[in-house]
């Protein structure tokens, strides 16, 4: 597991690669998407996976601190172009 950002429409969007366990392929997934319960399926093999609730809290766990500072460094750069 790893925590990406892609470019989106000009804008850094967060997303937590995952692996797939059939083929080993990156499952990229965006941050606001792993919250929901629904299957998110490979692009080479089509597994679909969920994700259990051990890898949930540790998703969190792991991600929590950098996708904050990510989320307050967004909101000054706003605040600054408002002004």
């Amino acid at each position: 597991m790893k925590l990406e950002f892609h470019k989106i429409a000009g804008e850094d969007v967060p997303f937590i690669t995952l692996e797939c366990v059939v083929c080993g392929e990156e499952i990229a997934i965006r941050e606001c998407d792993v919250k929901t319960t629904k299957p998110f399926e490979c692009a080479s093999c089509h597994h679909s996976r969920v994700l259990s609730y051990r890898e949930f809290v540790t998703i969190s766990d792991r991600f929590s601190a950098p996708l904050l500072q990510f989320l307050i460094l967004k909101q000054k750069a706003r605040s600054r172009q408002s002004d």
